[in-house]
């Protein structure tokens, strides 16, 4: 294993910490083998993925920085691979993004549909404005 100049390798302590916090998001409101289940808010799964993935793009940046003070990364591959990262931590980050938006106009849309739908029933009895 290359790097070590800082210890013992912590960025992958944090991509260890990473996979199990991936796991647990995975399991949320499934019972554990004790049957506890844990009944995380979608805002606060949604925050902790935020936080998965900042971890990850941390590890990552963590390894190529302990690479580089080792004598394994010379400075222009270092620099190379660390925006390579970025980069690629930007792409997730957009793409979770657009996702969202798309989950928020679902949601928009549904309402939207129940309205229409409730004033259609309603406009019958002199309640709806259309």
């Amino acid at each position: 294993m290359s790097g070590g100049n800082f210890g013992d390798y912590d960025y992958y302590k944090v991509h260890q910490f990473a996979d199990e916090l991936e796991v647990e998001i995975h399991n949320n409101n499934k019972p554990d083998e004790y049957g506890y289940v844990r009944n995380y808010s979608p805002e606060t799964i949604k925050y902790l993925r935020k936080q998965l993935r900042q971890m990850r793009y941390t590890a990552d940046i963590m390894r190529h920085v302990d690479y580089l003070f080792s004598g394994d990364h010379g400075e222009d591959s270092f620099m190379v691979r660390v925006k390579d990262v970025e980069r690629h931590h930007e792409e997730n980050e957009k793409l979770v993004n657009q996702l969202d938006e798309y989950e928020r106009r679902k949601s928009l849309d549904a309402i939207i549909s129940l309205e229409e739908n409730n004033c259609d029933y309603f406009k019958d009895y002199g309640e709806c404005d259309t």
